[in-house]
């Protein structure tokens, strides 16, 4: 029984006219080197844009706890005038290893000042005042310690 050319079978290329055959090319399941080109090309610009972000991750990492270090000797200094007895004041600036921080324990390359004493009473309690930390990668941040409990709060950060 003839069928007609919509409802043909589909099973062997044989029953499919050459006609059809040519102007239908199969198409493998692969990649065009366009279209690999194309995405090496991506995958270099987007290398390109994060590599240089992760090179000096670790030292930030480090900054950042460090700092984090900083502000909580910072914080604990009324506490640890009201346990000790004794009242101290920080005055200005202050480095690893110099003898006018002798309550800090300032890591490598960090500095820390202050432009008018910051004094700490026995009984815990501050006057308040402003400190300025200065990382090893030259950043420069102010905190602002409010009285009485003088807790860091961050006022801004500036590369210098």
């Amino acid at each position: 029984m003839p069928t007609s050319a919509c409802c043909r079978p589909h099973g062997s290329l044989a029953a499919i006219p050459m006609a059809d055959r040519i102007a239908y090319p199969s198409r493998s399941g692969g990649f065009t080197l366009v279209e690999i080109l194309v995405v090496l090309v991506i995958i270099g610009f987007m290398t390109g844009l994060v590599l240089p972000r992760l090179i000096d991750l670790p030292q930030r990492i480090e900054a950042n706890n460090q700092r984090k270090h900083l502000l909580g000797q910072i914080a604990g200094l009324g506490y640890r005038a009201y346990t000790t007895g004794e009242s101290f004041i920080l005055h200005g600036q202050m480095a690893a290893g110099s003898e006018t921080a002798p309550l800090l324990d300032i890591p490598e390359g960090w500095k820390i000042s202050v432009e008018r004493p910051l004094r700490y009473a026995i009984n815990g309690t501050c006057g308040g005042g402003e400190v300025v930390f200065r990382s090893p990668q030259g950043i420069e941040e102010r905190y602002l310690l409010s009285p009485p409990a003088c807790k860091p709060a961050e006022i801004g950060a500036e590369d210098l």
